[in-house]
Parts: structure tokens; sequence; C-alpha cells
């Protein structure tokens, strides 16, 4: 009825964009650079461990397990420009 095209991207047609926070995306472009975590937490005022948890929401937000994948991600979908 549909045909193969339709069946086949379906999967497609439900998924939802990523959202990040601005928040996110300001940590995630700073790690992008090079920076430690410590040199983050000075930078935002925050804990390190603050910066640690982000860093895990955005890892289980989008469903990766290591910061490398995350990064790549990011660059691959236009958020770290």
């Amino acid at each position: 009825m549909f045909g193969y095209k339709a069946t086949r991207n379906i999967n497609q047609w439900n998924t939802k964009p990523k959202v990040l926070t601005n928040y996110q995306i300001e940590i995630l472009r700073m790690v992008a650079k090079g920076k430690s975590q410590e040199e983050i937490s000075k930078i935002k005022y925050t804990t390190v461990s603050n910066i640690e948890k982000t860093m895990q929401n955005i890892r289980r937000k989008l469903n990766f397990k290591t910061t490398f994948q995350v990064i790549k991600y990011c660059t691959d979908h236009g958020y770290l420009r």
C-alpha cells in the first residue's frame, strides 16, 4: 500500500530532534575546545561536580556513553558552530 520507502523511513518520522539547553551547549563548546572540567567550573563560577553532572545529563539525553561521541554528534548537527 505505502511501498517500501514509507515503512523503511517510519522510524525517522518518529524521532524527535535532540534539544540541548544553552548552558549545555556552552559547556560542550568549552569541552570541544579542550578545556578541562576544572577550567570550565572556574569560568562558569560553579563546582566541578556540577560540570560532571551536566556532561552526564548531556550523554544521557543524547544516548551516548562517551564525551567524544557527544562532541562528534554535536559537531555533525550544528550545535558547536
